[in-house]
């Protein structure tokens, strides 16, 4: 059975400072992402692409511009790496997907320094035209939107009377 992709941004009540203070300005444009996936339980084929897009049309979403992405299929911690076109847009990237749910997972991400990006990565370094989503996979991307919510009702057994 084929996994549902979906991102959903948690609502935190804490103040944004408060939460996990990453820096104001990106000390890099590369960033680690981990629990995106279990390798022991991604069989498809191209479940690879569906993850690849899903962190690019986030990224895209909030205004960052990545230029490479690679899944390690092998990783036991679901791990990503992305580079992106500026430090600024790994920020961007950072703020987007850091506390997010994906697939069930919370994500969690970090900066990776660029010298151990291309060491790992070699290819990378010639990377500079931004990725887009290859188009292929089913629209990935659910985002929690608090002022939806309150917008509905909430119905819980104890509002429904019995007759």
């Amino acid at each position: 059975m084929p996994a549902i992709f979906s991102f959903a941004t948690t609502v935190n009540m804490r103040s944004e400072q408060s939460a996990v203070n990453p820096p104001v300005i990106s000390p890099t444009p590369c960033l680690k992402i981990r629990n995106m996936f279990d390798p022991d339980v991604e069989t498809e084929d191209g479940w690879h692409v569906m993850i690849e897009d899903a962190i690019l049309e986030k990224c895209i979403e909030n205004g960052a511009g990545v230029v490479h992405i690679a899944v390690d299929k092998s990783s036991s911690e679901g791990c990503v790496y992305v580079k992106c076109d500026t430090h600024s847009s790994a920020g961007l990237a950072f703020r987007s997907l850091h506390g997010c749910w994906f697939d069930g997972r919370l994500v969690a991400v970090k900066y990776l320094t660029l010298k151990r990006y291309h060491q790992r990565f070699p290819v990378a370094l010639e990377a500079t035209e931004r990725l887009n989503p290859s188009g292929s996979s089913p629209s990935s991307l659910v985002t929690f939107d608090p002022d939806e919510a309150e917008d509905e009702e909430d119905i819980n057994d104890s509002d429904i009377e019995a007759y």
